[in-house]
């Protein structure tokens, strides 16, 4: 068997266990719904020099129609496990310190699936 042509439409797939934060949802139209927020994933550090450290790492998150509605009954502070796909996004912006045009880029996980745990 081929991995590398099996494992094509995998090669974006990210999956997540944390909590909520900063939720919120916005309706374009009357009932396109587009839910929008963070999860914070815990993180143990296992190398001799950090041994024990632990954090929390934050990704943005992006859901849209139903599972978007359903996100948004969740809750902030529940714990979920996450299903979808890291994309990057961009906009024409300015630099702060000089106020020439610039694009900025950064990158959520689009949901296509969830559970709360």
């Amino acid at each position: 068997m081929d991995l590398n042509k099996n494992l094509s439409w995998k090669s974006n797939y990210v999956e997540l266990i944390g909590k909520l934060y900063d939720s919120s949802i916005k309706y374009f139209g009357e009932e396109y719904p587009r839910f929008q927020g963070k999860i914070s994933v815990p993180m143990e550090y296992n190398y001799d020099e950090l041994d024990g450290i632990k954090t929390s790492t934050y990704f943005k998150i992006v859901a849209w129609g139903d599972v978007a509605e359903a996100l948004n009954e969740v809750g902030d502070g529940k714990i979920v496990l996450i299903n979808g796909v890291l994309q990057e996004r961009q906009y024409d912006g300015f630099c702060k310190s000089c106020g020439s045009k610039e694009k900025k880029y950064w990158s959520d996980v689009l949901i296509t699936n969830f559970v709360v745990m």
